[in-house]
């Protein structure tokens, strides 16, 4: 779908890393798009075009509040019908005009390579997987996994009626996708979890990064930064 008539919308943590100066450089400098949104936190010193805070409530779980914000868009009708979920750990590296869906494969391939490079690290997250496919099949529903870490386009609506539909339940992208039979190419995730990414990350469209090349710094991370080393107009100067 082009996106340059649809808004950016960020979901963020309370507390924000300096990826996200990052991130949203990126998007200003090569995604055509309306309007940049972030809810949740917000680091000094970024002025987006609308600014929805989240406050953390007491004895709320992380999905708790995601899933909060996930239902304020979707009420928000100041935001595009269609809109282009982002976080705060992606990154636009070249002009893009376009996201198409993607997903990784099935939710079997999925669950597998997550236990052959992390082992059992994960459980959680591949408990989140197996709901999902759980779910899906039990509405006759497609089983593919689009928990990839690149920007998602959703439809408002459509987004609620999944909220509605399978409450408390995770793995939104790809409950969405399947229900909605988005359809889409088979794609590897672009995530760097180390120095050494099984993808020459030089050459990607879109990078995702984990917190420990951030925290602790490489060339990879580096490389990132060094495309967007100029303020963007989201930025006071």
């Amino acid at each position: 779908m082009e996106t340059k008539k649809l808004d950016v919308v960020y979901f963020v943590s309370a507390f924000p890393k300096n990826d996200l100066r990052y991130s949203i450089r990126s998007v200003s400098k090569n995604l055509e798009f309306n309007k940049l949104w972030i809810y949740g936190g917000k680091r000094d010193g970024i002025v987006p075009d609308y600014y929805v805070r989240i406050i953390n409530q007491k004895g709320a779980t992380k999905w708790d509040r995601v899933r909060s914000m996930y239902k304020e868009v979707c009420l928000n009708n100041m935001i595009t019908e269609d809109f282009i979920l982002f976080h705060d750990d992606f990154f636009i590296m070249k002009p893009t005009k376009e996201i198409k869906p993607e997903y990784r494969g099935t939710f079997e391939e999925h669950i597998n390579d997550i236990q052959a490079k992390f082992g059992n690290k994960l459980n959680d997250y591949t408990k989140i997987l197996k709901n999902a496919s759980e779910t899906l099949k039990k509405a006759n529903k497609t089983q593919f996994s689009y928990e990839l870490h690149k920007p998602f386009i959703f439809n408002r609506k459509k987004l609620l009626e999944i909220l509605e539909l399978f409450p408390g339940q995770r793995g939104v992208r790809s409950l969405y996708a399947n229900y909605y039979e988005i359809g889409g190419n088979r794609a590897y995730d672009v995530k760097i979890f180390d120095k050494n990414p099984s993808f020459n990350y030089k050459e990607e469209p879109i990078l995702s990064t984990d917190d420990n090349i951030i925290n602790n710094g490489n060339e990879c991370w580096n490389f990132i930064k060094e495309q967007f080393e100029d303020k963007c107009k989201y930025e006071r100067r």
